[in-house]
């Protein structure tokens, strides 16, 4: 349809809108805020969306590391186990806890410009309920993502949040970090990647605060470095996309890419829009 056709039928409309009120009475349409409704939460992005995301993505203290029972062995000599396995691990007091976790601790997550300590990364195995208490105690897996390991920790499962959703917001302050790792380990990040940074509660970040991702430029220095004689381009630093926080720890935060025109790269700089 071309342009000038277009131009013709919305014409058409307005007279024809002008005869149905008589007297030729036209109506103007001008712009307005009009209220949707529901509650601000409907606008925000359904827990039940992400909750997969939550589920296998966690952060441990130090501290908090050496508190988890390792498994021990498994039933019947296996060397690896899955759902529906009988487990055994260091003795556990259980509190009534809904549930446990099994996760296999990961990498020490650092920050890209202190180095300090800030966590570890916790790699999700599956789901376990307890049996029996005792030296050792008993645990079956009731669900798993991956093969279960001798020396695997077992966790508590976490409380659910208590909201229904997350509610995406620019922080009102500055703030400036870096992605350090991204969860299951691959190298290169896209839409809808989990990863972490290194910024959490103690920066002020919270639950739906929206990041940009900013190209870094430590991986073209390095290459200046290992290569001085060669012709190198210098990257400006631009904005490759945006990520959301979905699980701030006080140290460090879990974030999900939401968009990016380029592919994303641990130690990329994240910073308010």
């Amino acid at each position: 349809m071309s342009f000038s056709t277009i131009i013709r039928l919305i014409f058409l409309l307005a007279l024809s809108c002008s005869a149905a009120h008589g007297d030729g009475d036209i109506i103007r349409l001008q712009p307005r805020i009009r209220t949707l409704p529901g509650s601000p939460d409907s606008y925000g992005i359904p827990l039940a969306a992400i909750r997969p995301f939550l589920a296998t993505m966690r952060a441990l203290e130090p501290a908090e590391l050496d508190k988890t029972a390792r498994i021990v062995n498994f039933a019947d000599e296996h060397l690896v186990a899955g759902a529906g396995d009988v487990l055994y691990a260091e003795p556990v007091k259980d509190n009534g806890s809904a549930g446990y976790q099994l996760f296999r601790p990961g990498e020490a997550c650092l920050d890209a410009h202190s180095g300090e300590l800030l966590g570890y990364e916790a790699l999700y195995i599956g789901t376990a309920s307890m049996e029996s208490a005792g030296d050792p105690s008993v645990f079956r897996l009731t669900e798993t993502v991956r093969e279960a390991h001798i020396g695997d920790r077992l966790l508590r499962s976490e409380a659910e949040p208590l909201l229904s959703h997350i509610i995406p917001a620019r922080p009102d302050f500055a703030i400036a970090g870096s992605i350090i790792g991204v969860v299951d380990g691959v190298t290169l990040m896209g839409q809808y990647q989990a990863v972490v940074i290194d910024r959490g509660l103690r920066n002020g970040l919270k639950a739906g605060h929206i990041l940009r991702i900013v190209q870094d430029t430590r991986a073209h220095r390095e290459i200046f470095e290992k290569n001085p004689g060669q012709d190198h381009t210098r990257y400006p630093q631009e904005t490759k996309g945006r990520l959301i926080i979905i699980h701030p720890y006080e140290k460090l935060s879990f974030a999900l890419i939401m968009n990016t025109r380029k592919a994303v790269h641990v130690f990329d700089t994240v910073a308010a829009p």
